[in-house]
């Protein structure tokens, strides 16, 4: 697997004084690659993964996310804060229920 995560998105850029700079801002980069035999292997882990990439995640997510690689095929805990993303998040997901302050959320 390849991973590129970012802390936080485009930074002391011009465009950061208006809102579509702040709001690239607090959306950092995050890249996972996986092996096509992986995907192959996993369709429903990979599906997961493919519609997430639309949805609502946060930083706990991508930890559950990596745990959950660590110990494949082992479903990591279920927490209130984190789901992997090899599970279906819910498209309906708000701010609130991924635990993510009103500062920090974008709509998507």
């Amino acid at each position: 697997a390849l991973l590129i995560i970012s802390d936080h998105g485009t930074h002391g850029v011009w465009y950061n004084d208006f809102a579509i700079g702040q709001a690239e801002h607090r959306q950092p980069a995050f890249l996972l690659s996986l092996p096509e035999r992986f995907a192959a292997a996993n369709p429903a882990g990979d599906g997961a993964l493919r519609r997430n990439q639309a949805r609502r995640l946060t930083s706990f997510d991508v930890h559950a996310t990596l745990q959950h690689l660590a110990a494949w095929p082992t479903m990591p805990r279920p927490s209130l804060e984190a789901t992997s993303l090899f599970v279906d998040l819910s498209p309906n997901r708000t701010c609130e229920q991924a635990r993510v302050p009103a500062k920090f959320c974008i709509e998507v």
